[in-house]
Parts: C-alpha cells; structure tokens; sequence
C-alpha cells in the first residue's frame, strides 16, 4: 500500500565527531536514526506555544495564558504551556495536575510542562485509539499521530461529533489513502464566525517537508 509521503532516508552527515560516526558504523545499528514521533511531538509544542506565551524569563516557571480560541469553545478557561487547558480546579486554585501531584504555577518549569505535555498528549493518543476501535493498530505511525494530534487539538467529543467531525479523516487514515492530510483542517469560533486555523496547514508543511530529506 502506498504511503502517504516518500519513504525518509538519513545520514550520519549531523554527527559533528567522525569518530562517533564511525562508531555508529560499527555497532551493527542503523547508521542513523530518526524517531518520527519525537519529532512530530516538536511540531505539535510549537504549534501549541511556540512564542513562549506565559513563560516567565525571571523564574523559568510557566504561568497560564488565555486560550487562542474562542472562550465558549475552550470553557472559560486558560492555556498553560503546550496546549493544556486548564480544569476549574486547577484555574481556581493556581496549580495542575502532574499524574496525581498538584504542582504550583510558580513551580512549573520547562521540564515540568513538557511532563504534563506528554501526560495530556498520552490521554489523547488513548481518546483517538477509542475512535478508531479495532481499527487503530492497523494505522500507520503517521496516521496515528495525525489522529492524536486532532483529539489533542480539539478533544474527542469534537472529532467525534455527529455532522461535525472529522469521518472522512478517519476513514482516509484507516484506508492509509494519501489525501488524509487534507482532512486534517479545522476551525474555531472568534467574534461569532468560523476562522480556519493555520494548524492543518503547518502540519501539512512538516510531513511534505519531512519526504524530501
């Protein structure tokens, strides 16, 4: 079946020491190795902040911001580092939830947000396999991130919903049809209209940038 880019092919060209490289040579592993979810996991945090927003310089710790969409859309609340929206409780009381560790605002370092980064997009990547059902192991890597990505970005009962949700992705992922990056766009409510957002087209960029390596 054919896939929806051309397959990736790496050197070692970025090894700065030759005696490294030759090292890699040698150990009988792939002489370069490259992780498509790591990256696409890069993508995904600077699609979500990646101008810094709510990143205070003075104590390197992250403080909510407000939420690109509409406040109807996201309930109200906040955004704090990459894409979480914060729950009531933890808007009011000025912490998140890291597994089950209340950790203050003031507290939340960079490596702290990209814990709770990876924790929400692990909740995700469980909602999307949900959609899919029996159908999700059959995905390819890429498609199973672009799923993730979609019930990241807009939650589960949104990608779901009847009329409004995204079956022509799901079925295009499923049947590994090339066209599925173009079911991937998606729109958010300001001043009362439908804007479409810059998203698809960003992760669009990356995947057709990602075959010409």
């Amino acid at each position: 079946m054919a896939l929806p880019f051309e397959p990736l092919y790496f050197d070692n060209s970025f090894l700065e020491d030759p005696l490294q490289a030759l090292e890699v040579e040698n150990s009988g592993l792939p002489v370069s190795t490259f992780n498509l979810t790591d990256s696409f996991l890069g993508q995904v945090k600077s699609m979500e902040n990646d101008l810094g927003k709510g990143f205070n310089e003075e104590t390197q710790t992250w403080f909510p911001h407000k939420s690109v969409e509409d406040a109807s859309v996201a309930g109200g609340n906040d955004t704090i580092a990459y894409g979480h929206l914060l729950s009531d409780e933890e808007q009011a009381n000025g912490y998140v939830y890291i597994n089950e560790e209340k950790v203050p605002f003031s507290e939340l370092t960079t490596e702290r947000a990209d814990e709770l980064f990876l924790q929400d997009w692990g909740k995700a990547t469980t909602d999307a396999e949900k959609w899919f059902k029996g159908d999700w192991k059959g995905l390819t890597e890429q498609n199973q991130l672009l799923a993730t990505e979609l019930v990241f970005n807009m939650g589960l009962g949104k990608v779901t919903e009847k009329g409004k949700g995204f079956p022509k992705f799901k079925q295009k992922a499923i049947d590994n049809n090339p066209d599925v990056l173009n079911e991937i766009n998606r729109t958010y409510k300001k001043d009362g209209k439908n804007v479409r957002t810059e998203r698809g087209d960003k992760i669009r960029g990356y995947i057709r940038e990602l075959g010409k390596t």
